[in-house]
């Protein structure tokens, strides 16, 4: 582990703050879990329905997100 990234996690248990990692998706595991392509997953980020994290020059996305997104959808039962 990096020197830096140590003292940060030491620095935050000192000070008792609780401090947890989000889990970040690459592209092709939301595109395993929303069984979407990489052309829909693309028209919901310009469409503003899904918010990628950029960490470089990787595209990722907060589970969290995901999760949100999967409940907006409508239901089997609500789509007739």
């Amino acid at each position: 582990m990096k020197a830096s990234v140590k003292k940060m996690f030491d620095t935050m248990a000192q000070n008792d703050k609780l401090w947890v990692m989000e889990k970040l998706l690459t592209v092709d595991e939301t595109l395993e879990v929303l069984r979407i392509t990489r052309s829909t997953l693309y028209r919901h980020i310009r469409s503003g329905l899904l918010t990628p994290v950029k960490l470089g020059n990787r595209t990722l996305f907060r589970e969290k997100d995901l999760e949100r997104f999967i409940e907006t959808l409508p239901k089997k039962d609500q789509q007739k």
